[in-house]
């Protein structure tokens, strides 16, 4: 954790909600937050925030999308979508022979498919996102990871030296990642 991270303190008043179980009289003021909401400067920012104002015009958030707000404004958000994997453990020690059959199956979790904060929240401000989402997933007994899937190597990188994400597979690969979280003994 940077330094910034460890000092950054949520803004009073701010609240956390689920957006995909807006009822339909919140749509209206989802999609002006949306609309109001500017990412922080980066490609995978805005594109992320432009669909999730097409969804929400469209009236139809596909994926579960988490929010924290701060009155009116949108402070950042993230998705998670059900995900099952199979680990590829062909790089595995023969210590871990046991676990082996185990990982053959199709493993449950969650993708953390999209993760957005706003260019006026401090450095650090993602950290509070993804623990929020951990939280989500830790709530539920059956699933063993949070998944991402990385544009690049450099995003790849970010996730593993920052929040300690794992290759599925090759770990020389920018493919998907995972964090444990309830793991199978």
């Amino acid at each position: 954790m940077r330094d910034t991270e460890r000092n950054l303190i949520l803004p009073a008043g701010a609240y956390w909600t689920r957006v995909s179980g807006a009822a339909n009289s919140d749509l209206l003021t989802w999609i002006d937050r949306a609309e109001r909401f500017e990412p922080y400067t980066h490609d995978a920012g805005r594109e992320t925030a432009e669909r999730f104002r097409a969804e929400l015009r469209a009236g139809d958030v596909v994926a579960d999308t988490y929010a924290m707000c701060l009155g009116d404004d949108l402070l950042g958000f993230y998705s998670l979508r059900e995900w099952r994997i199979r680990f590829v453990h062909d790089k595995w020690s023969l210590g871990t022979l046991p676990r082996r059959v185990l990982h053959l199956l199709r493993q449950p979790g969650l993708l953390l498919s999209s993760i957005v904060r706003s260019r006026t929240t401090a450095p650090g401000f993602g950290h509070f996102l993804f623990e929020h989402a951990l939280g989500v997933a830790l709530d539920d007994p059956l699933v063993r990871a949070i998944f991402i899937e990385p544009a690049n190597n450099s995003v790849a990188e970010m996730w593993r030296a920052r929040y300690s994400f794992r290759p599925v597979g090759d770990p020389d690969l920018p493919g998907t990642l995972y964090f444990p979280v309830n793991p199978v003994n």
